[in-house]
């Protein structure tokens, strides 16, 4: 594999990851704001909606990035990774970066919520073989911390900040779906261009 397709692969792939659990961490939010707020069944289906939807979006074509390079920067062969000791570090450090995610919410502080989520959308994930190899594993154990911290300090939480919360992580899922469609168009378009030099120009022995 080349250099430009593995970095291309491991962008996809830690975009891909990062929007699966800031999407089903604002669909979360909205639901508790729901609940907090005592909202009808029609509104709560209406979040639901909108929730599985960006769940899908962020969700669609990550299938292809789930395996990526491994140490000798070689493709693995077909199938799925087998779990291996570090995978357990690895999943407890995904899950403290959710829980201290959570924390951020419950505490209810807007800015520093925003400062600490904003960079992870750029955060290079792929480089953790846990979620190169098991990457919806990763995504659940992360939302997982998330939901956690979330459960614990339901009672302390700002009745109005988890719609806030959740606005913020969408708006975060938008910008890097966005981000990873350009990259795919790019890709597609550079694709292309090599095609249609090598048909005017072929090569010939």
């Amino acid at each position: 594999m080349s250099k430009n397709t593995q970095a291309l692969t491991d962008s996809l792939l830690s975009k891909s990851f990062i929007a699966v659990v800031f999407s089903f961490s604002g669909w979360l939010l909205l639901e508790m704001w729901f609940l907090l707020m005592h909202a009808s069944v029609r509104a709560q289906m209406a979040g639901g909606v909108l929730g599985s939807i960006l769940v899908y979006l962020s969700l669609r074509h990550s299938s292809k990035y789930r395996i990526g390079r491994v140490e000798d920067d070689a493709l693995r062969p077909s199938g799925r990774p087998d779990f291996r000791g570090p995978d357990i570090g690895y999943a407890l450090f995904l899950f403290g970066i959710g829980n201290l995610i959570g924390v951020f919410v419950v505490n209810g502080g807007t800015f520093f919520l925003a400062a600490l989520i904003v960079p992870l959308c750029f955060a290079p994930w792929s480089r953790i073989p846990f979620c190169r190899n098991h990457l919806f594993s990763a995504c659940i154990v992360m939302s997982a911390g998330i939901a956690s911290a979330l459960y614990i300090g339901r009672h302390s939480i700002d009745l109005m900040f988890p719609a806030i919360a959740s606005w913020i992580f969408w708006t975060c899922t938008a910008l890097v779906l966005l981000s990873k469609a350009e990259k795919l168009w790019q890709n597609q378009r550079s694709a292309k261009r090599v095609a249609s030099a090598f048909q005017s120009h072929p090569f010939t022995d």
